[in-house]
Parts: structure tokens; C-alpha cells; sequence
């Protein structure tokens, strides 16, 4: 099986995957916070 970049992946290939991934905030002692804005 051959690698897939970003670039001609048909599901991350978009901005490089930036729109599939979450937003992460705050920290380990409080918890963490994820974010993703999903399309509908």
C-alpha cells in the first residue's frame, strides 16, 4: 500500500486537514477543552 499525502487525500486534502481538526484550550489541572465546528 502506497502513502497518501494531504494534498491528494480526498478526506484531509482540503487546507492541509486544518478544518477536520479540533481546537484545543485550557490545561491539564483545569481539563481540557475541544472544539470542532462541524458543516452541515
Amino acid at each position: 500500500m502506497q502513502r497518501t499525502s494531504l494534498p491528494s487525500d480526498t478526506v484531509f486534502g482540503d487546507a492541509g486537514g486544518v478544518h477536520q481538526l479540533a481546537t484545543v484550550t485550557d490545561d491539564a489541572s483545569s481539563g481540557y477543552v475541544a472544539n470542532l465546528t462541524i458543516g452541515v
